[in-house]
């Protein structure tokens, strides 16, 4: 009997990994043996827990009867994190149409997901709006460029074509500077 309340303090202090003493088949035999399930049944929610601690949300609990209110909880909870897991899968790859409804006021976490997704999609409505008007920008700059360009080319042409005129002037006047150094060589001559 000793062994048996030793034992069954140990799960009291959150030890689940206690034997009990072997039982027979009398009365205490039966408590020890119940004491025992129960001991059975702390150590899987224990390890269910530690599972969700590290990340494990696809642990799948069943509840032991229908008055298994700590199963009940875990099967809940671990619903919630798979479904909230699948949530942020969604928005992750992009899919910012997927909605969080919170399941109470006091769902924090529901709560930061729907602020989260509300964000996300404030936020690149900002990009799409500021990239349609940097596009618009390069448009505009894009028109000025070819504006330029076109008037450029046509000053251009007109600078070609005034240089042809001048080159043109300057053969005249170079032919005139020589018809006129002729004419006062054979004046020299008529003279002499």
């Amino acid at each position: 009997l000793e062994d048996a309340v030793r034992a069954a303090e140990q799960p009291a202090l959150g030890d689940v990994n206690v034997t009990m003493p072997e039982a027979g088949e009398d009365e205490l035999g039966q408590l020890l043996t119940a004491m025992q399930h129960l001991v059975d049944y702390r150590r899987d929610m224990a390890a269910a827990a530690s599972a969700i601690a590290d990340g494990d949300i696809a642990a799948r609990l069943q509840t032991r009867s229908e008055q298994d209110v700590l199963g009940s909880a875990f099967v809940r909870m671990t619903g919630y994190l798979a479904e909230m897991g699948a949530v942020a899968g969604e928005i992750s790859s992009g899919n910012l149409t997927v909605r969080v409804t919170p399941r109470s006021a006091r769902d924090s976490f529901g709560q930061a997901f729907m602020a989260m997704s509300e964000s996300l999609t404030r936020v690149i409505r900002e990009i799409r709006s500021g990239a349609d008007a940097m596009s618009g920008a390069v448009a505009e700059i894009t028109n000025a460029a070819q504006r330029l360009s076109e008037t450029t080319s046509m000053e251009a042409a007109a600078g070609a074509s005034t240089t042809e005129k001048l080159s043109q002037i300057s053969d005249a006047v170079a032919a005139s500077v020589r018809s006129n150094r002729e004419m006062e060589e054979l004046s020299k001559r008529g003279v002499a």
